[in-house]
């Protein structure tokens, strides 16, 4: 499973600013200026959205390749496609994009995953294995 690394940045700043504007809504009730009530208002709605933003596009973003003797599964957000190995022309890594070229030019299938991931081992095993798994199903052997 590729997975996004949790994105760790945009929850801490939508704590930090949970918190401002609760300070600030608190101090509003406690006699501060109307102005800073309001904006604590915004501030905590923004770190919310934030919050919530995150975390989906965090799910979405989240791809599934399960490698199988006869088949690849590709799994990216709700989209589930199943390739016979030797239904593919071509699995490439194009920037954060991983695409699987299907013979006969049809349609390619695009999965996302984080460009970080590329060159972190567990990718490039996974890399090892569709080769090892391509090679295979065109009749290719290693000696």
């Amino acid at each position: 499973m590729l997975r996004a690394r949790p994105p760790l940045r945009a929850f801490l700043i939508a704590a930090v600013g949970s918190i401002t504007g609760a300070v600030l809504i608190v101090g509003w009730q406690s006699g501060w200026p109307v102005a800073l009530g309001v904006v604590g208002l915004v501030v905590g709605a923004l770190a919310v959205l934030l919050a919530v933003t995150a975390t989906v596009l965090t799910w979405r973003f989240q791809t599934t390749l399960i490698v199988a003797r006869d088949t690849l599964t590709v799994t990216s957000g709700r989209r589930r496609t199943v390739f016979s190995w030797r239904d593919i022309a071509e699995i490439d890594v194009k920037g954060a994009r991983l695409v699987v070229t299907p013979v006969g030019g049809g349609r390619p299938t695009v999965a996302y995953v984080n460009p970080r991931q590329v060159t972190q081992p567990s990718f490039q095993a996974i890399g090892t294995l569709i080769a090892e798994r391509l090679d295979a199903s065109r009749g290719y052997r290693i000696d």
